[in-house]
């Protein structure tokens, strides 16, 4: 599925914050996103505002497409996941997002060497 993109267009979230809900949900991301909205960062994550029923990859393409720059947290079963492969393959080929944001991949629990 691709997104398109509209280049007059300001961003709705400062943060798209991409994690493999498994392994992190409750522990590391469930404190980086508080640490992130108590600082003023407008912070998408996926299980508070895409609602049951809606199109996952469009929502998620939306969210990607709205979002200044994203945090990815790679965790050990994060591969493992459709839905992480997914948002992580279009966070790196949108290309607003490769002209003006940046991500931040976070290592977690696992030797990436």
């Amino acid at each position: 599925m691709a997104c398109t993109s509209n280049a007059n267009f300001e961003f709705m979230y400062d943060i798209f914050l991409s994690f493999g809900g498994l392994d992190t949900r409750k522990k590391f991301t469930d404190h980086l996103y508080k640490a992130l909205k108590l600082e003023g960062f407008q912070t998408f994550r996926d299980d508070d505002v895409i609602e049951r029923g809606e199109n996952i990859k469009s929502e998620l393409c939306k969210a990607i497409r709205n979002s200044r720059m994203s945090v990815i947290v790679l965790s050990k079963n994060y591969a493992n996941s459709t839905a992480c492969l997914f948002e992580i393959r279009t966070i790196l080929e949108h290309p607003k997002r490769r002209r003006f944001s940046s991500n931040l991949p976070c290592h977690l629990g696992w030797n990436h060497t």
